[in-house]
Parts: C-alpha cells; structure tokens; sequence
C-alpha cells in the first residue's frame, strides 16, 4: 500500500498479534543467529525469555506461559542480551545486579 504525503498523520484500525509476556519494561531483544523465528526478550522484570514463533508468523496474541524458556536468576533487573554467535542455543545476559549469565535454552 502506498500512501500519499498529505502532511497529516493517518491512522490504520488494524489489529496485529503481539507477544505480551513480560511484567516489566522490555530492554532489549535479539533474533537467533541460527533460527529465524527464536526471539530473546529482557526486561525490567528480572527475567528473560525465548520465544518460538510459528513459522507462518503471529496469528493471534503470544502471551505469558507460551515462552519456550523463561530464565530466572537474576536479581534486579536485566538490560543487555546477546546470542552466542558461534553456538545457536546460548544467551548472555547483564543485568543492573552487577552480573552476567550465560544461559543454555535447548
């Protein structure tokens, strides 16, 4: 669709599937460097969690208990995430407790 510069803001009524998992405020997330449709999220809520996306995308809401991993550890909350470059199934995670872990999430 292609909409023309009018200079006012348009709206859109459409409603698209998200994933609502976290407590907290999302700080960061990362794709797998191995598998297109594995999402890393970290948030404020001390947690961070890998989500399995269907192959065919978001049909409806992914919400709280559909995470494939919910890791659980760190004390405060957890601002950095990083895919193992090397390795497609580890996750490092900094968090404001002046940590950093190293997740295995097969």
């Amino acid at each position: 669709m292609v909409v023309p510069d009018t200079g006012t803001a348009l709206y859109f009524d459409v409603e698209v599937p998200i994933i609502v998992g976290h407590r907290g405020l999302v700080q960061d997330l990362q794709f797998s460097p191995f598998h297109d449709n594995v999402l890393a999220t970290c948030s404020n809520d001390c947690t961070t969690k890998v989500w399995i996306i269907p192959q065919q995308g978001l049909d409806s809401v992914m919400g709280e208990g559909e995470e494939h991993a919910n890791l659980l550890g760190h004390d405060k909350k957890v601002l950095l995430l990083k895919w193992n470059p090397v390795s497609g199934f580890n996750i490092a995670t900094a968090s404001m407790d002046q940590t950093i872990k190293i997740w295995d999430v097969k």
